[in-house]
Parts: C-alpha cells; sequence; structure tokens
C-alpha cells in the first residue's frame, strides 16, 4: 500500500513539475515569424509580404486591397479580416455591428506576384467614421495548415 501511495505520489509531483516549466521564447526569431512590435504575435512584416490600399479606392465603407509576395514561394489567405482603429496609440478591434462571416475560399500568391481584393467592412462595421485604422489579414505559408500570421494595413479615414 504504501509503494502505491509513493508512486502516486510521485506521478503527481512529476506531472505538477511538467505543467510548471518555464516555456518561454528564447528570443530567436526566425525570418518567418518576425514579432510585431505592437501586437507582439508572429507576422509576415519585413519578409517581402506586403499588404497597401490601392490608390483611390479607400471610402467609409471599405477599399480594395492589394497583397504583394517578394519573399515566398506561394503564400496563402482567404476571405477573412478585421478591422482595428488606433485610439490613443493603441490598436483596438472596431466595434462590429454584427458577427464576422466568411466564405471558405483559399486564394494562392505565388513569389513576384500582387493579388487584389476588395473589402466592404460597410457589412460588419458599418460606414467608419474619421480615424486611423488598420486591416488585419491572416496569412499563411502553406495551404495545408491552420497556422497564420497577420499583416497589417494602416490607413486613414479623413472628414469629407
Amino acid at each position: 500500500m504504501k509503494k502505491r501511495l509513493l508512486l502516486l505520489l510521485f506521478v503527481v509531483l512529476f506531472v505538477l513539475s511538467a505543467a510548471c516549466t518555464n516555456n518561454e521564447d528564447t528570443g530567436s526569431v526566425d525570418d518567418n515569424q518576425l514579432k510585431n512590435e505592437n501586437e507582439q504575435e508572429p507576422s509576415f512584416q519585413g519578409t517581402g509580404i506586403s499588404i497597401s490600399v490601392k490608390n483611390d479606392t479607400l471610402t467609409p465603407n471599405g477599399a480594395i486591397f492589394q497583397i504583394e509576395n517578394k519573399g515566398y514561394d506561394a503564400i496563402y489567405f482567404g476571405e477573412d479580416y478585421w478591422v482595428q482603429v488606433n485610439n490613443a496609440g493603441k490598436w483596438q478591434d472596431a466595434e462590429l455591428l454584427r458577427d464576422l462571416e466568411w466564405f471558405l475560399t483559399l486564394y494562392k500568391c505565388t513569389r513576384n506576384e500582387s493579388l487584389d481584393f476588395e473589402v466592404d467592412w460597410a457589412v460588419f462595421y458599418g460606414s467608419l467614421p474619421p480615424a486611423t485604422y488598420r486591416l488585419v489579414k491572416p496569412i499563411s505559408e502553406s495551404e495545408m495548415t491552420e497556422e497564420s500570421y497577420n499583416m497589417y494595413c494602416e490607413f486613414t479615414i479623413y472628414d469629407m
């Protein structure tokens, strides 16, 4: 009986010690997992992948964005995005009028290619008032993974 109790105690201590181990990042970050200073999460920033607003397409209701790939053999993205607003220097999710819903479409952008996509955020956020915003777009380097990194594109809506 004492052996069983001792064994049980050993197993419990082992599980607790494994659960309490320090899994902090060592600080080494490879090129395709650069940290965004505002979000402290992996992103494609600085890797030859860029996202921008196409000239003369920005309105309070939406815009046409362009993703350009100069760094990877291919990148993949879907319809999903969200909008954040800069509030006193901090990024916060913009207020939603309804839940975000997406079609399960997968786009592929190969090296040295750019793809345009239209975003009508009025459906989820309404017409955006004047402020500085950013579009957050999840991007993946593989079509077979759910792991993605966020790309950010800042833009400003001005009074008309």
